[in-house]
């Protein structure tokens, strides 16, 4: 009986059955699908990078003006995992402005940066983490002139 069955089971024919080749396609394109995804996600992250550090420069700049015109102090207010917070005063009424942090990037501790009426900015340092990357970003603060470079190092 045993015997019967297994010569019933034997396929005389060489190649995959129907049932196997879909289950080969669905599990290779399953793989596929995912590193496509991934690949995007990963590269989306590392290009959100850049627009992050143009919007902030020119939220920074912006604040930066506003502060000397309206002869008013400004403040810039970091947190990690939250977005930058701009304030400063237009006429009198409190203008804020945030730029978000993409997914990834962080500053590693809370700062609230203060920009005098003449727009001046006392020289400080601040540590971003980068995930995307794998770098540290030190952005530092000049005395007086309100400006700002970023140094990068590896982690």
């Amino acid at each position: 009986m045993s015997l019967k069955i297994i010569t019933l089971l034997k396929n005389k024919r060489k190649g995959f059955t129907l049932l196997e080749s879909l289950v080969v396609i669905s599990i290779t394109s399953l793989i596929l699908l995912t590193l496509l995804w991934g690949t995007r996600v990963f590269n989306r992250q590392i290009n959100s990078e850049p627009r992050f550090w143009q919007s902030f420069a020119v939220a920074w700049n912006q604040t930066l003006v506003t502060a000397k015109i309206q002869q008013t102090p400004a403040w810039v207010t970091l947190a990690p995992h939250q977005a930058v917070c701009f304030e400063t005063y237009l006429h009198q009424r409190l203008i804020k402005h945030e730029v978000r942090v993409p997914t990834g990037l962080s500053v590693t501790s809370w700062h609230e940066i203060k920009i005098s009426k003449n727009g001046t900015v006392s020289p400080q340092t601040i540590t971003w983490r980068s995930e995307a990357s794998r770098r540290w970003i030190l952005q530092k603060i000049q005395l007086g002139w309100g400006c700002y470079h970023n140094e990068i190092k590896s982690f």
